[in-house]
């Protein structure tokens, strides 16, 4: 159960405080938040390591595939994501816990890496195979927009910003952790050496073996260490315990507390909040999905050095997001946060990233170019691996100019690893104070389908650009993408704020649940006993209050004292 602070007994006439009898004040379970962040740390492992390998080894299966089939692989998985997201986050609402569905997405994930692996026995349909292995995977990954509900209603208003940090660190690392894992595999080469004289044991296929014992780990923590318990969630029910003097005031209390109602929140900020999460994931899908062949085509890498060089930038840019996510926990940068400004920057650090790598006319250099005749000797091993750009497959070889490789790489590590963390803490933090505290499950699988969406278009869109185009057709989408955002989100500024949450029904409005902290002060300025009870309730903001024999919440302590105080303060200016 949550932790819980204390609650005071007052004499009925107010005149002096008697002693603690209680302790009901919900607090984060800080435990619980950490084994999400594990969790959120072996997802992103397994997703991020196939970053570098997946291209070549699709090369490998079936040397007939193109960057444009490789486009569709990478969509698929986000058309996996799409379509379970929704439904895994309405089955989490209604079964009220978020255990079983995400032990149902890591058996799913665990199916899924298995496929991958086995997809080189296969005799014929290789590539298709591991297009239905990354659908699995997609639609098992929706787990983590469970994760994210569990850590913004498990958390109060206060550690929201914290417990998303530490979220979306645990996914910072686990992509700075799959990179250097698949540097690991790396000198195990291809062909590598044989299990059981059937498996093939190389560079492409350890990955979805070390995905298998991080989803076996997963569902160890989920089953038998992880404990379900919520903190930021509004309740129906007050913290009051029974009144002994009878029924009739304990339903008066009941009444009350079903009048509660947690009031809808701001449609357009939501959508908003979908644009600016579709926004940040097309964009990075796009560098993702590109990035390898990318790095083959214009930094003329063979496919070993692709995969390499690939995996360390990666790795330097996540060790680049963690530090960042580090400092946001540890150092709790979040006290100077302002979510919409420092989103915003976020975003427009990517459209800086995108001008600074684009590939401009005045650029010099030429790119390095190889035919189709130049590759069939290499697979006749009459010539080495031909590397550059294929003139006959891409017509855009002879005019576009070659990027500076150390330009790209470290523009890529810090801009890329320092928006993303940005942009993740406050998006998910606004986004689940735009909802307020209500169940947010369902929402958080709305969520992860636009972000499906996103990972579905995006390499569809900008792997066939990049075919047909080349890498300036596909670097202007994504900055049309990014400035239509950072555009919508300037003229709505106003409306990016969390919830207002009413009090209680005399009350005014207060932001996400925040109370008037300028009446309490002018309420106590008057009375004395009054400044006790209210001091006392304010440090702990959801507690309870006995007068006497009669316990209520705090909302009911407060509104019966304006009812009184109004009567005889006439010359205070109480703020409706």
């Amino acid at each position: 159960m949550p932790a819980k602070s204390q609650v005071y007994i007052v004499n009925e006439d107010a005149a002096s405080k008697d002693a603690i009898i209680a302790d009901d004040t919900p607090k984060t379970p800080w435990k619980s938040i950490y084994f999400i962040g594990v969790l959120a740390l072996c997802t992103a492992i397994q997703f991020s390591l196939y970053f570098s390998s997946m291209w070549p080894y699709l090369q490998l299966l079936d040397h007939t595939v193109t960057e444009e089939f490789y486009g569709y692989v990478v969509a698929v998985y986000s058309a996996g994501l799409i379509i379970a997201a929704p439904l895994i986050g309405l089955w989490s609402n209604r079964v009220k816990n978020i255990r079983t569905p995400v032990r149902f997405c890591i058996c799913l994930q665990l199916s899924g890496n298995l496929l991958y692996f086995f997809a080189q026995l296969l005799p014929f349909g290789r590539k298709f195979a591991v297009m239905f292995a990354r659908f699995f995977v997609g639609a098992a990954c929706c787990h983590s927009g469970l994760l994210k509900a569990y850590a913004a209603t498990a958390s109060v208003a206060a550690d929201r910003s914290r417990a998303m940090a530490i979220f979306t660190g645990g996914v910072a690392f686990g992509l700075t952790v799959g990179p250097g894992l698949q540097l690991i595999f790396v000198p195990l080469g291809f062909p590598g050496f044989k299990l059981f004289d059937i498996l093939q044991i190389n560079m492409y296929t350890t990955p979805p073996l070390a995905a298998m014992f991080l989803n076996s780990t997963a569902l160890f923590i989920m089953t038998f260490l992880f404990e379900e318990t919520y903190a930021g969630l509004a309740t129906s029910t007050s913290h009051a315990v029974k009144d002994k003097e009878g029924d009739k005031e304990e339903k008066e209390q009941r009444r009350a507390a079903k009048e509660f109602k947690i009031p809808p929140f701001d449609k357009l900020a939501l959508v908003l909040c979908h644009l600016g999460r579709f926004t940040q994931t097309f964009t990075f899908t796009a560098l993702e999905t590109i990035g390898t062949a990318y790095a083959m085509t214009i930094f003329a890498w063979t496919k070993k050095e692709a995969v390499t060089y690939v995996a360390i930038s990666y790795s330097f840019m996540s060790v680049v997001e963690f530090l960042a996510y580090a400092l946001f926990v540890f150092a709790k940068l979040d006290r100077w946060l302002r979510l919409r400004f420092h989103c915003l920057c976020g975003f427009a650090a990517l459209i800086v990233l995108h001008l600074i790598t684009f590939s401009w006319p005045f650029l010099p250099g030429e790119l390095t170019t190889y035919t189709n005749k130049d590759m069939d000797r290499h697979l006749n091993q009459s010539a080495p691996e031909p590397v550059g750009c294929n003139l006959d497959r891409l017509s855009w070889c002879t005019y576009t100019k070659p990027v500076n490789v150390w330009v790209y790489n470290i523009s890529f590590v810090l801009i890329v690893g320092v928006s993303y963390c940005v942009i993740n803490i406050t998006l998910e933090t606004l986004f689940s104070k735009v909802l307020g505290p209500r169940r947010q499950a369902a929402h958080q699988g709305f969520l992860e389908m636009t972000e499906g969406a996103a990972r579905f278009s995006g390499p569809v869109l900008i792997s066939s650009l990049y075919t047909a185009f080349g890498p300036r057709a596909a670097w202007v989408a994504e900055i049309v993408v990014l400035s239509t955002a950072v555009s919508l989100w300037l003229i709505f500024y106003k409306r990016l704020v969390p919830l207002k949450m009413p009090t209680s029904s005399d009350d005014k409005e207060s932001t996400d649940g925040s109370l008037d902290d300028e009446e309490e002060h002018l309420m106590a300025e008057k009375d004395p006993d009054v400044a006790s009870v209210l001091g006392y309730v304010g440090l702990h903001r959801a507690g309870s209050v006995s007068l006497g024999k009669r316990v209520f919440d705090r909302a009911s302590v407060r509104s019966s004292m304006r009812s009184n105080l109004r009567k005889s303060m006439r010359d205070v200016p109480i703020k409706e």
